[in-house]
């Protein structure tokens, strides 16, 4: 409506105006207000429709979220029965399987549910010392995660940081150490299941409350008493979480409810047909009539749409032995930074709640005696664990080491000695790096970069890209390659669009110049730039195509992700000739356009027209040998979407690349 009537109100105010000079800049200030109310209409869409920002106050970050903490029902140590973890370990268990990875913290198994008939995948984050000699005889408490819809197990280590939030509050006492678990939910693959037996199809429900736990209790050192078992999830996960302690209290004694509701939403036809069917998945209802004694602690917001009412129908529902505590984050959105953020406030709840998790508890379960036998050894610090076969792989100074499903996740600090800037940068390493067969062979490289506001973070290994290259590649679809992936800008409110503008930090060459130089002098990397692509995601995605043709000596490749093609910046430098002239719609147009390969994935709906336009009047100008392409994916202009895209993008790519090879 704002676009619509900007331009009406554009058309009427320039048919008015005189053909004279004060004319003239009337109708150019119209102009200028159309384009303006114009961006302002569609990014106000994409917002609606994606829930990046609540008000100016959530985009800008002077919003203050306080949130506000309730509890209804009775109390967690009511809902518990005077549970207490146990003081000793299990010790009279059959000795247990050998883990798939050993040394590594994350392990992947795929596991067939003797309950459910399911075939399924089952991401574990075990304990920092788990493998260590002295802790072979200690069980851990169980937190089993689970992943929103459309989603993946890895979620949970990515965009939901898992592991840094669960170390952290290990680290500083505030929950014992446990074994995060996180299972596939979506059977068959791609469907919403919402965690429920289907009639007549997949048993998610006996699969999260049956075979998950067998599985684990017999394949890894987990305590057994309902105490010392929580189940966490977000959006839809909060719902399988929900469903998974309110129904199956034996198993689980509490719950983490991040943006969840408290029936099934699914996102295509329901499964669930008769009233008995629909009333057997309400979990309000059952919980009045129930009464389980469970502990849950449930996250929402006034400003999510999504999860709200039904959550606040599950505080209501709440009476004793059943302990709810709210907590309303109002001024907060429906995305998994804010639900990453509440998931450190949940352990601490944990960790003071619920006896199995208590700091406390840990602290007293005795370790072996020195003459156990030596389980695997533990990860020392600033190392990796060794290669099959004994070839070390060790971590370079200045890097941390990250969990990740497949391949290594590195992440350093760089302070650009060149371009004297300091921002974070991500580095992937695929399986293939670090076999030893190929401990000569060298690597392409995609520098790629996120989206939005592209400060402190990247996007390109939270939506299960390291599984999906890593597989790719086993199966001969994908060439290995390395990411490298930079922030995206040195503060969220400063918008330089990687270029050296005039009196603002020097991004253009930090990432051409420093990243380039850490990347090759760090790492087994090919050199030549038949080797090096550069890629992105919406504002990431110009960042690609500036970089792209304003260094065709580094870069032959550019990814664009429902990209633009002239600069956008919010600082006055940014907004000259001068820095226009710098655009990569100019430059390709120019006299000396350069030779580098671009290919634009948009998206198939509405929203996305805006970007097919933006890309048409860029590709209308280019000039040889700069080679431009088109390619369409479903959905619009969100990761939701682009994810789907990434099989056909990473398999372009490494088409167009040198394939790795010894040097």
């Amino acid at each position: 409506m704002v676009s619509v009537l900007a331009i009406v109100a554009g058309a009427v105010v320039g048919g008015m105006t005189r053909r004279t000079l004060g004319g003239l800049l009337v109708r150019l200030l119209v102009q200028l207000l159309v384009v303006l109310l114009s961006v302002i209409g569609v990014a106000a869409v994409l917002n609606a429709q994606n829930q990046w920002y609540v008000d100016w106050g959530d985009l800008t970050g002077t919003n203050n979220h306080a949130a506000h903490a309730s509890t209804t029902g009775g109390s967690a140590a009511s809902a518990l029965g005077g549970a207490t973890a146990p003081a000793t370990p299990t010790t009279k268990r059959p000795p247990l399987p050998p883990l798939p990875n050993p040394g590594e913290r994350v392990q992947t198994f795929t596991v067939k549910g003797a309950a459910s008939g399911l075939t399924g995948r089952i991401v574990v984050l075990l304990p920092d010392r788990y493998s260590d000699p002295a802790q072979a005889t200690r069980d851990y408490p169980v937190l089993v995660t689970t992943h929103g819809y459309p989603g993946n197990p890895e979620q949970w280590l990515d965009a939901m940081q898992g592991a840094q939030r669960v170390d952290a509050a290990a680290g500083r006492g505030k929950v014992a150490p446990l074994l995060l678990v996180s299972p596939q939910l979506d059977f068959p693959k791609g469907a919403d299941s919402e965690c429920v037996d289907a009639p007549g199809g997949a048993k998610v429900e006996t699969w999260l409350a049956k075979d998950v736990p067998e599985f684990v209790r017999t394949h890894l050192r987990a305590r057994t008493d309902r105490a010392s078992w929580s189940a966490a999830g977000f959006s839809t996960g909060g719902y399988c979480a929900a469903l998974a302690t309110v129904k199956h209290p034996d198993t689980y004694g509490s719950g983490i409810v991040l943006g969840g509701y408290g029936r099934p939403a699914f996102g295509g036809p329901s499964p669930l047909r008769t009233p008995q069917q629909k009333a057997a998945y309400d979990l309000p209802a059952i919980m009045r009539a129930s009464k389980p004694p469970v502990a849950l602690w449930v996250q929402s917001s006034d400003s999510d749409e999504v999860s709200y009412r039904s959550s606040k129908e599950l505080g209501a529902a709440a009476a004793a032995p059943t302990s709810v505590t709210m907590v309303m984050a109002n001024g907060t959105v429906h995305r998994t930074a804010v639900w990453s953020a509440y998931f450190a406030q949940a352990l601490e709840w944990l960790g003071t709640t619920v006896p199995g998790f208590s700091p406390a508890a840990a602290s007293a379960a005795p370790t072996a005696p020195a003459s156990t036998p030596a389980a695997a050894p533990s990860t020392p610090a600033g190392a990796l664990a060794a290669l099959p076969g004994g070839a070390p792989r060790s971590t370079p100074p200045g890097f941390q080491q990250l969990p990740v499903s497949h391949g290594r996740l590195l992440k350093t600090t760089l302070a650009g000695k060149a371009s004297g800037v300091i921002m974070p940068v991500w580095v992937w390493l695929p399986p293939a790096y670090d076999d030893p067969a190929q401990a000569n062979t060298r690597f392409p490289v995609a520098m790629l970069f996120p989206g939005g506001d592209g400060a402190d973070y990247t996007q390109w290994y939270d939506f299960g890209q390291p599984k999906l290259i890593a597989e790719g590649a086993a199966a001969g679809r994908i060439s290995p390659f390395v990411m490298v992936m930079p922030a995206l800008q040195v503060s969220k409110k400063l918008d330089t669009e990687c270029t050296d503008l005039p009196g603002q930090p020097k991004v253009e060459t930090f990432f051409t110049q420093d990243v380039v130089a850490m990347a090759t002098g760090t790492f087994r990397v090919l050199p030549q730039r038949t080797a090096w692509a550069v890629g992105g995601a919406s504002s990431g995605a110009y960042c690609a195509s500036r970089l792209g043709f304003a260094h065709p000596d580094r870069f032959s490749t550019v990814a664009s992700l429902s990209g633009y093609f002239v600069i956008d910046s919010n600082v006055p430098a940014g907004r000259t000739p001068a820095a226009r002239a710098t655009s990569p719609k100019v430059i390709a147009a120019g006299s000396n356009p350069p030779a580098v390969t671009l290919r634009n994935w948009v998206g198939d709906n509405a929203e996305e027209q805006y970007s097919t336009q933006l890309y048409n009047a860029f590709a209308a100008g280019v000039r040889p040998p700069t080679d431009v392409s088109l390619a369409r994916g479903h959905g619009g202009h969100d990761w939701k979407s682009f994810r789907t895209w990434l099989p056909d993008v990473f398999t372009w790519l490494t088409g167009r690349l040198d394939r790795p090879s010894a040097g």
